[in-house]
Order: structure tokens, then C-alpha cells, then sequence
């Protein structure tokens, strides 16, 4: 038990937040199943309801994931493995900015379609810290970088297979895998620069 503790210490510090708040949601949404489903369904982001008074949705729906555990699992699973050593190599600020353009390139494009889905999850942010992973990080090992770019295009490949436009977990999906090549595009500019 000990060496688990101590693996979990070992994850940088806004990739265990992210872990953790998404954890508590998850435990959220499990006690609302129970209590009252509308619980957790308020945290969702409609999209084609939000409002002024709904627009918390749009901060809390990365950390909702479906009540199928492997939902949480495998994005928290890559958010770890691909997130916590870039934490450490670009620092927390160039962190949090790269997980803000994943956030804002997965669920912005989305308000202007007028589609009605509700999207939830961290896939869009991850695809996005995958990506800047790849092009920038210098501590990557071979083996996890290939494992991320299988996953970029398995999710790019689903655009053949679905009606993009519509299917708004796809269209997340590769706004994310957008977002992370912008981010590349800035981090590098920045770094030119400073």
C-alpha cells in the first residue's frame, strides 16, 4: 500500500488536482444515482441550453466522466502518464496554459454548431497535452510518444468513420488534438522570444 502512496506523490501538482477532482466527481455523480440524478446532471455543459446562470458548466464538465469506471480510468490514465513529466519539464504556468487552450479549443467551437449534446470529460484536454507532448517534450520516452501518436490518429481516423460534425465526442476530440498543436505553435513562438 505504502509503494502506491508514494507513486501518487510522485505525480506533478496540477496533474494530481485534476486527478483528484475528477475522482471526487465521479464519486459525485455515483451518490447522485442514488440520491437524485439531476444532481450531477446540472454539471454537465449543455450546450445548447447554456446560459448566464448555467455557465459554471462550462468549468465543471471536464471532471464529469459516464458512470462506466473506464471512462475516468483511461483519461486519467494518459492525463498521468503524458501530463505529470510535462508538468515538471515546462513548469506549472506553460502547464496550465496549454490545459487552457485544450479546454477552450474542445468546448468553444462546439456553442457556435447549436448542437444539443451534452459533453463531459477530460479527452479533449488530454488529447491536447498528448499532442504538445509529442512535438515538444525532450523527456518522453520513445515507447509513450509512439502510444500517443496511435492515439491521435485512431481519434482522427474517426472522422471517416462518423458524422463529424455531429458526433460531439469526436468533434471534442479533435478540437483537443487542434489545441494542443496551437499551444505547440505559441510555446515555441514564446520561447523564441523571451
Amino acid at each position: 500500500m505504502k509503494t502506491y502512496i508514494n507513486k501518487f506523490n510522485e505525480i506533478s501538482k496540477v496533474t494530481k488536482t485534476i486527478t483528484v477532482v475528477s475522482v471526487l466527481f465521479y464519486l459525485l455523480g455515483i451518490f447522485s444515482l442514488i440520491v437524485n440524478p439531476m444532481i450531477i446532471d446540472t454539471l454537465n455543459l449543455n450546450i445548447g441550453e447554456l446560459s448566464l446562470s448555467t455557465l459554471y458548466e462550462v468549468f465543471t464538465y471536464p471532471f464529469l466522466h459516464d458512470f462506466h469506471p473506464s471512462h475516468l480510468m483511461f483519461n486519467l490514465a494518459l492525463l498521468i502518464l503524458f501530463g505529470s513529466g510535462l508538468e515538471k519539464e515546462i513548469g506549472i504556468k506553460n502547464y496550465l496554459m496549454l490545459i487552457v487552450f485544450g479546454w477552450v479549443f474542445n468546448f468553444f467551437p462546439m456553442m457556435f454548431l447549436g448542437n444539443d449534446d451534452e459533453i463531459m470529460g477530460l479527452s479533449g484536454i488530454v488529447l491536447s497535452i498528448i499532442v504538445f507532448n509529442i512535438f515538444v517534450s525532450k523527456n518522453t520516452s520513445s515507447s509513450v510518444r509512439f502510444l500517443g501518436i496511435v492515439f491521435c490518429l485512431d481519434n482522427l481516423l474517426n472522422i471517416l468513420q462518423v458524422d463529424f460534425l455531429n458526433d460531439m465526442r469526436i468533434f471534442g476530440h479533435v478540437m483537443g488534438i487542434l489545441g494542443g498543436l496551437l499551444f505547440v505553435i505559441v510555446y515555441k513562438i514564446k520561447k523564441v522570444t523571451v
